[in-house]
């Protein structure tokens, strides 16, 4: 993206009533957190886009230029832009040139995403999580509970 075709960024209303609304209509809700602050992105549908009550709740909005015939973009591509255009300015604040987590807790963190049964099984148990490998596979047994 050039400067002149950043998404165009304007205020409005909590979301938390729109989200509370999508809840009851038993859909499904993905947050994507983008840190800081927490961000949930919600995105619209391709033919409808978001409904005016999740717009009027929105803290922001987001429109993403385009040029050309075609007026609208598959919801996987304008959210990619989006989310790569939130990396792209947290990258560009210094806001991943040093890591916010020690390595313990790095690790930790690690851990659960790959193999979360065993840390569930471990944390359960209060046994430690056992090492990784290079690729992420747990090397050896985990330790029987004391």
């Amino acid at each position: 993206m050039t400067a002149s075709s950043k998404p165009a960024i304007t205020s409005g209303k909590p979301v938390s009533g729109c989200l509370r609304r999508i809840c009851q209509m038993r859909q499904r809700i993905i947050v994507m957190w983008i840190t800081p602050p927490p961000t949930a992105l919600l995105v619209g549908t391709e033919l409808f886009g978001c409904s005016p009550d999740a717009i009027a709740l929105a803290d922001q909005q987001v429109m993403i230029p385009m040029m050309g015939m075609t007026q609208s973009l598959n919801v996987s591509v304008a959210c990619a832009i989006v989310l790569y255009e939130a990396m792209r300015q947290r990258q560009n604040a210094g806001m991943y040139n040093a890591l916010s987590l020690d390595a313990d807790e790095a690790y930790q963190k690690r851990f659960r995403w790959i193999h979360p049964k065993a840390a569930r099984w471990c944390d359960e148990n209060g046994v430690d999580y056992p090492p990784l490998d290079e690729d992420g596979e747990i090397i050896g047994a985990i330790d029987s509970p004391a």
